[in-house]
């Protein structure tokens, strides 16, 4: 990421990562865009200007959370001297509705990445003991995961507990992602070429999800269709998700593997997917180029397989190993999505939203995702009189716009719920309802059984 000199007396900005063009350009076609949102609940003995303090401790220490971004040659560039995060107080009506109502109203409201502020903080009192303490931000700036940082910064700083140390520059985390994001070597480009030919068989191949009969009758690869978001959950309560976790053995990834391999084996029975499912996922490039928790955009976005070759044979546990084989395949063969789009786009795969994408779904998921049951009513915060723990998380997710069929996996209450957002515009509403319900009857049966076939039920 180079440093170039920005009009104006000793201005300097720093070069768009890869991660960060396509955010720019909000280009429909790259990835959906939408501002990060996350929110803390917090409940007990309550000092709002204590807690507006805090978050200005955060802001100051943090550079990134002061970030902005100006034109230099007609070229964007990140500079440290945008506009300063800023703090809205509200009163809400006493119900999480009111709360959701606000912080999603400032998610989806348009912003000028050349002057309005990036990262924006709620304080939203629902009563004298309690008040939900929330953060929407451009993803030009933050991720989720750094959401939760911030987030979970915020009420160090509340409790005297914050060290600026804890969380590394991004500047120090630049040169490992420019070495990551530069142009990928021939050998990688070539075999990413043909594994998205192998992905896009040709117009002619019948998709996977049904679509609306709009994107049907719209000549191919004709006009994107006017979106229509929709959404549809799944819950999951707090009984049957770790136990679909334990029973997929998913190597740690805290079950997010259980639901590829669910939604691989619906592709085949519903769509008649042949020799692989494909999926868009996150990959977290922290933990790819092990950064630690560095502050910033630093979630890309990758797509990998699950094959399906032999399907009838394999048990659940066996089709999750497939799921985890082809993202770490995918991980290992790691490209920009800028490139891959680009990749794609030269051997023949038009670029999503349209229905014959690269790939089926787009799973999201935050790796190491927090809790409310790691602080809800934990020892040290109850010494403060203080609960925290997420705020609808849940329905902070729904209404994300998607291409055209995003997954999010977030906390519901006690449990998890899979939040579908999709564009009707292109896939029928009720193949969506149809797939839900398929995952939901199955995960008993594979709890249960998790040597089962899953084509045998």
């Amino acid at each position: 990421m180079s440093q170039v000199l920005v009009p104006g007396p000793r201005r300097r900005g720093t070069a768009l990562s890869a991660v960060q063009q396509p955010l720019w350009r909000r280009d429909p076609r790259s990835a959906p865009v939408a501002a990060q949102v996350a929110a803390l609940r917090l409940t007990g003995r309550l000092g709002e200007d204590r807690l507006a303090a805090a978050v200005d401790e955060v802001v100051d220490a943090l550079d990134v959370l002061r970030a902005g971004f100006a034109e230099c040659a007609g070229e964007p560039v990140m500079v440290a001297d945008g506009a300063r995060a800023s703090i809205a107080r509200a009163a809400t009506g006493g119900t999480d509705h009111d709360g959701v109502r606000i912080l999603r109203a400032d998610r989806d409201r348009p912003t000028d990445p050349l002057r309005d502020p990036l990262v924006r903080f709620h304080l939203l009192r629902s009563g004298d003991a309690e008040i939900v303490l929330g953060l929407v931000a451009d993803p030009l700036v933050l991720d989720l995961r750094s959401a939760y940082l911030v987030l979970g910064a915020v009420m160090q700083a509340y409790l005297g507990r914050f060290r600026a140390a804890q969380y590394p520059a991004l500047a120090h985390a630049e040169p490992a992602v420019d070495a990551a994001c530069r142009t990928p070597m021939p050998a990688r480009r070539a075999w990413w070429t043909r594994r998205l030919r192998a992905w896009h068989p040709g117009p002619a191949a019948p998709p996977a999800l049904v679509m609306s009969p709009a994107a049907a009758a719209a000549p191919h690869p004709g006009p994107v269709v006017a979106r229509q978001p929709s959404t549809r959950q799944l819950r999951l309560d707090a009984q049957r998700w770790p136990r679909l976790a334990a029973a997929a053995d998913s190597s740690g990834n805290n079950g997010w593997l259980a639901v590829i391999a669910l939604l691989a084996w619906w592709l085949r029975a519903r769509g008649g997917r042949g020799g692989a499912a494909v999926f868009a996922g996150t990959l977290d490039l922290r933990d790819y180029l092990g950064l630690g928790p560095v502050v910033g955009p630093l979630t890309d976005r990758i797509a990998f397989e699950v094959d399906l070759d032999g399907a009838d044979r394999l048990t659940f546990r066996e089709l999750v190993r497939r799921a985890h084989a082809g993202l770490l395949d995918s991980v290992v063969h790691y490209v920009p999505y800028r490139e891959l789009v680009e990749i794609g786009a030269a051997a023949g795969a038009p670029p999503p939203p349209l229905p014959d994408r690269p790939w089926d779904v787009a799973v999201h998921y935050c790796r190491l995702p927090p809790t409310s049951a790691y602080t809800r009513g934990e020892q040290s915060l109850a010494r403060h009189g203080l609960s925290v723990e997420l705020f609808c998380e849940s329905e902070l997710a729904a209404g994300l716009p998607a291409a055209p069929v995003d997954v999010h996996l977030t906390e519901s209450g006690s449990g998890v719920a899979l939040v579908v957002n999709f564009d009707a515009a292109i896939v029928a509403d009720a193949d969506v309802a149809a797939m839900l319900r398929c995952v939901d009857g199955l995960i008993d049966q594979l709890i249960a059984d998790p040597d089962t076939r899953p084509t045998t039920l």
